[in-house]
């Protein structure tokens, strides 16, 4: 393991994006100007999570970063994980992140778009994000 697949760390850039989008929802609720600075972060709070994920089940950072591997391809990280047969999430939840990640992986949050660009069901995004900082918190803390 190198220093890089340490999922403590990744783990606190998670709680670092969770506590900027709290700040932003909290304070400029959607639809705002910041809705892109959100969806990205919506996004990258999701690949954290997977990524910590895999890295906790024996993948290395370096690897996960090959696009054939996931990249960014929030789609590819659930199916490394074993979606849908040993990774379960709602059906709702899945067409959420396979939404998001049609925008996220290719940058359409990142960079001006002339195409409408949107969230679907943000709350399944909400909760799944909640809910995977809790499970991972607790396989850190029971190993």
């Amino acid at each position: 393991m190198t220093k890089n697949d340490n999922p403590h760390m990744y783990m606190h850039f998670i709680e670092q994006h969770l506590e900027a989008y709290t700040i932003l929802k909290d304070k400029y609720p959607l639809p705002v100007n910041l809705f892109f600075v959100k969806a990205f972060l919506l996004g990258r709070m999701i690949e954290l999570i997977l990524k910590t994920d895999l890295i906790m089940k024996g993948f290395s950072s370096d690897d996960l970063k090959k696009k054939e591997r996931g990249g960014h391809s929030l789609i590819k990280l659930l199916e490394l994980l074993g979606f849908p047969n040993k990774y379960i999430i709602s059906t709702t939840t899945f067409d959420s992140i396979n939404h998001l990640s049609n925008y996220y992986e290719n940058k359409k949050y990142e960079y001006p778009q002339s195409e409408d660009v949107e969230i679907k069901n943000i709350v399944f995004l909400e909760e799944f994000i909640s809910l995977s900082i809790q499970k991972l918190k607790f396989h850190l803390k029971n190993p």
